[in-house]
């Protein structure tokens, strides 16, 4: 009885040797012969990110985005990386008035260029919930920090008494992606 259960362990053991060695030798032929010129290496990277303050101001009603209440962020790869990286900056809406849920809400981002600020994108908080995202920009990273400010505002000729006294709170967040292949961005 026990060489029974001896040669069923034994041959059990084998046939999953044999499908693992076959399984990993079929993957290996497949991905040598089908990509044959491609070499691929792990790069690992760093982001550097100095966020703005929490947005949580009582806002102005404005033509524009002059004299409204902004924050600025920071973000870059660190020194050395060599991956090609992409950044998405976006509005964390953690609490917003439905009533100032709408076109009349607006913001604008401008990257800092020494003293100039060059427009980037705008747009409003349209249909914008408590706990949502508003997506801002997405960008290619560089080893060179980049700066952004974003401007927050009630547009005069869009909203009116109903905004008065509405709330809204967040910040701005940042996420990363890796683009694909080694760049030299240093």
């Amino acid at each position: 009885m026990n060489k029974k259960i001896v040669y069923s362990v034994t041959a059990v053991l084998l046939i999953i040797v044999a499908v693992v060695g076959s399984t990993y030798a079929y993957f290996s032929s497949i991905a040598t012969s089908a990509n044959s010129n491609v070499s691929a290496t792990t790069e690992k990277y760093e982001i550097v990110y100095r966020g703005g303050t929490e947005i949580d101001a009582d806002l102005k009603m404005l033509s524009s985005h002059v004299g409204a209440d902004s924050t600025t962020v920071e973000i870059g790869l660190a020194s050395g990386v060599n991956v090609a990286v992409n950044a998405s900056l976006f509005i964390n809406v953690e609490s917003i008035s439905p009533e100032i849920a709408t076109d009349g809400f607006k913001w604008e981002i401008y990257r800092l260029d020494g003293n100039n600020e060059v427009l980037e994108r705008s747009g409003n908080f349209q249909g914008a919930t408590s706990n949502s995202e508003v997506a801002l920009i997405t960008k290619p990273l560089s080893t060179t920090m980049t700066s952004y400010k974003i401007y927050f505002w009630l547009d005069v000729s869009k909203v009116g008494n109903e905004a008065i006294g509405k709330t809204f709170s967040g910040y701005i967040g940042a996420r990363s992606d890796v683009i694909t292949g080694i760049v030299d961005n240093t």
